[in-house]
């Protein structure tokens, strides 16, 4: 058994457990960007390189770092955070778009891995394992 094998089983059965929340149809056509203390932030619009307009949902979800970190920009990681949820909104009006701050490492990495498109900024190291764990068809950057 592979530590990717670990992964998903390990996402498949948090992914079940109530509070967890994910977006109906996540797995197939939904996107997940993930904002840490270490993430760099990254201008809007680069985000948009890496969701396709076919996309019905994007969650944008930040550590308990986020809360309290500065991006490089000199923002706060929630203003980040924020910003990106009303550009995304704009850009994608067909899809549901939401941001949230979660204590939960589990939450976050089980959503990591089982979201059809990945999306972490530089320096967010949370990242590396779901995105090397996901399933054949999906998307990380």
């Amino acid at each position: 058994e592979t530590v990717q094998d670990r992964m998903r089983q390990a996402s498949a059965e948090w992914i079940t457990t109530p509070g967890v929340r994910p977006f109906n149809k996540e797995s197939e056509s939904g996107a997940f960007i993930y904002l840490s203390g270490q993430s760099s932030g990254m201008p809007l619009y680069q985000y948009t390189k890496h969701i396709p307009n076919s996309i019905t949902s994007i969650q944008i979800m930040g550590s308990v770092e986020c809360a309290k970190s500065t991006m490089n920009d000199g923002s706060s990681c929630v203003d980040h955070g924020r910003a990106l949820k009303e550009y995304l909104a704009r850009t994608y009006p067909q899809a549901t778009v939401r941001f949230d701050l979660t204590p939960s490492t589990a939450t976050a990495m089980s959503r990591m891995v089982t979201s059809k498109y990945l999306i972490c900024g530089p320096g967010t190291v949370e990242c590396l394992l779901p995105a090397l764990s996901g399933e054949v068809g999906t998307y990380a950057v």
